[in-house]
């Protein structure tokens, strides 16, 4: 029966250890109410970020302002056969966009900004 270890002692190194992490957690809740004390830097915007170091170049409606304020203003109420008339009857050939370049631009860009255009004018 020697072998047997004191259950009072057991119970004795259990309620210290206890003690301890209840003192460990008590101070965690402490730290976790008071918030960060670390300086924390501003989220990134990834898709920002990948946007301004794609590689290549912009599409001609993307670069020329003028070419993309005359789509977004006529867009809603135009084809794209239509729109692409009016580009060529107002604008020089080094600045006119081809129909399948103005498809691409509207899947990509301009159905989100011809929607926050129409929103801006309610």
């Amino acid at each position: 029966m020697a072998d047997r270890p004191d259950p009072r002692a057991l119970a004795q190194d259990a309620l210290a250890e206890l003690d301890a992490a209840r003192v460990a957690l008590t101070n965690l809740a402490t730290a976790l109410e008071g918030g960060l004390q670390c300086p924390v830097k501003g989220a990134s915007n990834a898709a920002t970020w990948r946007a301004a170091h794609r590689p290549g170049r912009l599409s001609r409606i993307e670069s020329d302002s003028d070419l993309r304020a005359r789509i977004l203003a006529r867009i809603q109420r135009l084809t794209f056969d239509q729109m692409i008339d009016e580009i060529r009857s107002n604008f020089p050939p080094e600045r006119q966009a081809s129909r399948s370049s103005l498809h691409r631009w509207w899947h990509r860009t301009g159905k989100f900004a011809a929607a926050s255009t129409a929103n801006s004018r309610l």
